[in-house]
Order: C-alpha cells, then sequence, then structure tokens
C-alpha cells in the first residue's frame, strides 16, 4: 500500500526535526554527531538557497553540513539565523561540544594532523573489527 501524495513529505528528512532530533535524539539516546550527506546534491540544491539548506539542516539538528555547495553562503546564513534567533545559542553550544568530544576522542585535540599511513592498521586492527561488529549493517 502507498501512501496518499498529500502524505509523502516534500522536505528531505535532514531538514526535519522529527528524524534528527526527536527520533535519534530523544527516542533513540543517539549523542553522537548528526553529519548531513552531500548538501550539494541536486535535491536540495534546485529547492533550497545555499544558506537556507544549511539553516534549515542545523536548525532541525544536524551537527556538521557535508558538501555545502556554496560554503560561504551557509557560514552567512547560519551566523544571521543565530543573531536572529532562528537558531538557538544552546542549540549551536550542543553541536560544538559534541563536535569537540568527537576531536578529543581522536586525539585531535592534541595532535591536528593525521598519519594517513596508519589508517588502515588503525582501522583494519582486531580491536577495531570487534567494535565495528556491534553495529548492524545496512539491508
Amino acid at each position: 500500500m502507498f501512501p496518499l501524495s498529500s502524505q509523502i513529505p516534500t522536505r528531505p528528512r535532514r531538514f526535519r526535526t522529527a528524524s534528527l532530533t526527536d527520533l535519534l535524539r530523544k527516542q533513540l539516546g543517539y549523542q553522537g554527531l548528526i553529519v548531513t550527506d552531500a548538501m550539494d546534491m541536486g535535491g536540495i540544491t534546485v529547492r533550497y538557497a545555499p544558506g537556507e539548506a544549511a539553516v534549515r539542516a542545523v536548525a532541525a539538528g544536524a551537527d556538521c553540513l557535508l558538501m555545502p555547495p556554496v560554503p560561504d553562503a551557509a557560514f552567512e546564513a547560519l551566523q544571521a539565523a543565530a543573531k536572529s534567533g532562528r537558531i538557538s545559542k544552546e542549540r549551536l553550544d550542543a553541536s560544538v561540544r559534541r563536535i569537540l568530544q568527537a576531536k578529543a576522542r581522536l586525539g585531535l585535540n592534541t595532535s591536528r594532523l593525521v598519519d594517513v599511513n596508519a589508517i588502515n592498521k588503525k582501522f583494519g586492527s582486531a580491536e577495531c573489527r570487534k567494535k565495528r561488529r556491534r553495529f548492524p549493517t545496512a539491508a
């Protein structure tokens, strides 16, 4: 059975508070970073200006925006949204806190450079494979 066309959401999930904040954070208790998929995809760029797309994603609960088509426009729109109150200081502080915590977990607060040659060794280790088994894979 297919939903009526009036029941199909017209906004992408990355712009819906119900998906990002309510479902992920409140219902599932997810406390990690929420990163959008590529913001430069046609489904976004044909409907929203780059700045508006960035603001909608962050307002919905995204912490990091992947590939905004015009980074300067995204930055300026986010600044304006913060100044106007469209995105609250508390909302921004929560994202900044999660980003800084993730960087600290990875040691990026003390060493900003990543040894590219060590990536396979670290993420191919038995310990890392064991951790990955805890997470279900997509069907």
